[in-house]
């Protein structure tokens, strides 16, 4: 695994809110983006679950937030949880298409390694 993987993998766990946001924070957005394709699978998947524990970390502190009073319903950030689970909502969204798009390019690479055979 590379090591740059392994030290992101580490500031997840450690730094979890940097990455509840990775796709809208320009800090990591940009390099988790442009160099995913570069990553093997045996590298992706220990990132990818480093980011979503990330994203659970991010969910089990805003409930205990809101438990604790911190959010009310009119607060600054649009209500507290329901902005939170808003902002999860996107990032499993933009995920889920992200996958959909790499499962369909690797079918069409593999329809188009078979034309090339045929």
């Amino acid at each position: 695994m590379l090591p740059a993987v392994e030290i992101l993998i580490e500031r997840a766990k450690s730094h979890p809110e940097e990455f509840y946001h990775h796709r809208y924070d320009e800090r990591w957005r940009d390099i988790l983006n442009y160099y995913e394709g570069c990553l093997t699978d045996d590298e992706k998947e220990p990132l990818r679950t480093a980011l979503k524990e990330a994203e659970r970390t991010m969910f089990t502190q805003a409930v205990m937030e809101k438990l604790a009073g911190k959010y009310n319903d009119d607060d600054e950030n649009g209500g507290g949880l329901n902005f939170t689970l808003a902002q999860m909502r996107k990032n499993y969204n933009c995920t889920f298409r992200r996958t959909m798009n790499e499962i369909l390019r690797k079918h069409v690479e593999e329809h188009q390694a078979i034309e090339e055979t045929k």
